[in-house]
């Protein structure tokens, strides 16, 4: 996608009189056709991994030649992510960034985000919002978005469930609290969530969990066909490049093999490599579902935002748990081709660069959403298939 330039800083560009720099940003720095606001004007059009701007010694040359106050609203941010929740600033971190996801994935205990007021002042106001009083934007419950968000936080770190167990009950939740009547939610968003509570606690779901059973085929079918789409459609990292050839030859994939015959192979790879690995792991997923959930505002979405758009509170859930069974399916794969040399260090640097390629792409990911709902993968009793290990 190239780095995202806002209207008043590619505005600010175009008044630059070094010659050096001037020439670059001519180049480098151009109007975005599909751009729809003000905040993704323009683009920084990239050849390869490093922007255009960095120079030999990794300082940015619109920074060191004209200030900070010339760098763009992404530069100036990055890796911090922002939301406000009724006046209040949240602060979490994109998974994008290699550092931030060693920071958030390898953490064993529960991850927290900061409080109020603390860090720097910030120099933008609209950031992805909620507003609470404005109870049924969009057809959902605004009103109940703090009941509701602690809700989805709490059953991700309940341990006492395998993570694919939490995400199943949580699209049998999103699911069901998408189908009460706009009329009823008042009453009923509380209702529903205080019953799944109770459930959640008394085991009352796990005759549900055990009659589900993976689909491997239609998961690497869609998987591979997906991220294939991702990798011919736009510039993607070497770094994920590496991690998807890896995925590839771990289970054995190539021309023509049979679709059982892959899917096998894949759970071998899977029951052999990744699962021992991972036997006391499972925190990484938490960790990497709760930050994506806080940051996005999850399960709702943000009222305003400059880039994101809006969804029904499935397809919320939908983008979440693909997102995790997209990175989940990788890392299998990669640990096939890794085996006993695989370590915590390629588990950052495959979330991290699978998160590079598709979280700094809204229109990718809608298509994700759209091509499960129309290829009518979407329903949960299919769906649960692709979720289950």
């Amino acid at each position: 996608m190239g780095v995202v330039i806002d209207k008043s800083t590619f505005e600010k560009y175009q008044k630059c009189d070094d010659p050096v720099l001037k020439t670059l940003i001519q180049l480098k720095v151009l109007p975005n056709p599909k751009s729809t606001n003000d905040a993704s004007f323009a683009k920084v059009a990239t050849n390869g991994p490093d922007c255009p701007f960095l120079q030999q010694d990794k300082d940015c040359a619109i920074q060191v030649t004209l200030g900070e106050d010339y760098l763009s609203r992404t530069c100036d941010t990055y890796p911090r992510a922002f939301s406000k929740v009724d006046n209040t600033l949240e602060r979490s971190l994109y998974l994008s960034c290699p550092e931030a996801a060693r920071i958030i994935l390898l953490r064993s205990s529960e991850i927290r985000f900061s409080a109020p007021g603390e860090g720097r002042e910030e120099k933008y106001d609209d950031f992805p919002s909620v507003d609470t009083n404005d109870e049924l934007y969009g057809g959902k419950p605004y009103k109940h978005f703090g009941l509701i968000r602690n809700f989805v936080v709490h059953l991700l770190r309940n341990r006492k469930y395998l993570v694919w167990q939490r995400m199943v009950i949580l699209g049998m939740y999103c699911d069901q609290l998408a189908r009460i009547p706009i009329d009823d939610l008042d009453v009923g968003a509380p209702r529903l969530t205080e019953s799944f509570g109770q459930h959640i606690n008394n085991r009352g779901f796990d005759s549900t969990l055990s009659g589900i059973a993976p689909n491997y085929a239609l998961m690497l079918n869609v998987v591979i066909s997906s991220l294939e789409d991702r990798i011919h459609g736009d510039y993607t990292s070497p770094r994920f490049l590496e991690c998807y050839r890896m995925f590839i030859d771990g289970i054995g994939h190539s021309s023509g093999i049979e679709t059982e015959t892959l899917a096998q192979q894949f759970s071998a790879a899977q029951t052999d490599w990744y699962a021992p690995f991972f036997d006391n792991k499972e925190y990484i997923w938490e960790n990497f579902l709760v930050a994506k959930a806080y940051k996005d505002l999850f399960p709702f979405g943000p009222q305003h935002s400059l880039y994101q758009e809006s969804r029904s509170v499935y397809q919320e859930y939908i983008l979440l748990t693909m997102q995790y069974v997209f990175a989940r399916t990788v890392l299998v794969g990669y640990s096939g081709s890794a085996k006993s040399d695989l370590t915590l260090n390629d588990v950052v640097k495959v979330v991290q660069s699978f998160s590079r390629a598709v979280e700094h792409n809204p229109p990718y990911m809608t298509k994700i959403v759209r091509s499960l709902e129309s290829g009518n993968i979407a329903p949960l009793p299919v769906f649960a298939t692709l979720i289950r290990p």
